[in-house]
């Protein structure tokens, strides 16, 4: 771990890019830079290099449990934290932030996104990410950004989305839900509040992501018609089957809008639970792209009722985002939990 630190950072003062192969794992998730850039290249990583100076490095902790180290830098003459992960003896992540005296406060919320334009923020639209950074505002009387385990599309629930934020404020932690449950509007809650270390992300931290859809078998309800698909002609065993396709690592580049970024992702667990007339999908990964869930659950409905000639091991094999003309409606689908 430590070797292999050592040669990232010597690669960087090198300008090596054999180097930098050598110790990048070839599956990245990213580099997060301390002044808010990304890379998901080695090339363009090196040309960051090339622009920035690397003054000192100290490793402030090492935690074997989950292949991490602290480091204290100085680039450019500023005082920069990095959070290095490895796996299979690479680096898989690397995320800089300036140090500062302020606090790191995550937040777990649930929400109701059928009246939003989707989590992100948006100019002249309505978004859960804009309606709490407005509330926060309200109380701390300046901008403050928060920052997410990801986004959720128009009309996409959540049971435990996890956001955080950085704050000058002494408030004690616990107060903190309380005011910001008083300013937000019923539709979204904040279920807890807690202080963590500033190296905590909830994007960049992220080990497993879990969404599920719901789809209602029985009798369209009008009142439900924002919190679920229904589906008369629903078949579990055919759907399973399907579903069964999209479990391990795979390219679902099938299943997303196209995106010059890695399609790759790995799926945990895919599982359906039956209750009366309600079905609910559950897909469980360490990452999603865009609509790749509702992709999904469209795809094998299409297949099922004869209307996509592709099987979900074909559209895998394809990598084809022309493929899929039916993704399934956004009201059915919740982002159930995320695990750190």
């Amino acid at each position: 771990m430590i070797d292999l630190i050592k040669k990232y950072y010597q690669a960087w003062e090198t300008s090596n890019i054999e180097l930098l192969n050598d110790v990048i794992h070839q599956k990245i998730y990213g580099v997060r830079t301390f002044n808010e850039d990304k890379f998901f290249t080695n090339e363009e990583l090196l040309n960051n290099f090339l622009t920035n100076t690397l003054n000192t490095i100290k490793i402030a902790s090492y935690n074997t449990l989950n292949d991490t180290t602290i480091l204290e830098l100085m680039i450019n003459q500023k005082p920069v934290i990095a959070k290095i992960t490895t796996k299979e003896n690479r680096i898989y992540k690397v995320y800089e932030i300036l140090k500062t005296d302020k606090r790191r406060i995550k937040c777990i919320c649930l929400y109701d996104g059928s009246s939003y334009s989707g989590y992100q923020k948006q100019l002249n639209a309505e978004s859960i990410q804009g309606t709490i950074e407005a509330t926060l505002k309200q109380i701390f009387k300046e901008d403050i950004p928060i920052h997410s385990s990801g986004r959720t599309d128009k009309g996409v629930h959540a049971l435990n989305q996890v956001f955080h934020f950085d704050i000058n404020s002494s408030i004690k932690v616990e107060n903190i839900k309380k005011v910001l449950n008083s300013y937000l509007p019923d539709s979204i809650y904040i279920k807890t509040t807690e202080e963590v270390d500033f190296t905590f992300h909830s994007r960049y931290d992220v080990l497993v992501k879990k969404y599920q859809y719901k789809i209602n078998t029985g009798e369209f309800n009008p009142i439900q018609r924002n919190y679920e698909w229904t589906i008369n002609d629903f078949d579990i065993t055919k759907f399973n089957t399907q579903l069964q396709s999209v479990i391990g690592t795979h390219d679902f580049a099938s299943f997303t809008k196209k995106t010059d970024q890695s399609t790759v992702r790995t799926i945990h667990n895919a599982y359906l639970e039956h209750k009366d007339n309600y079905v609910y999908i559950n897909i469980e990964g360490n990452g999603f792209l865009r609509y790749m869930v509702r992709n999904i659950v469209g795809a094998i409905i299409a297949i099922n009722k004869g209307k996509l000639k592709y099987s979900v091991k074909e559209l895998l094999e394809l990598k084809d985002v022309t493929l899929i003309k039916d993704k399934a409606p956004s009201c059915g689908l919740y982002l159930y939990n995320v695990k750190y």
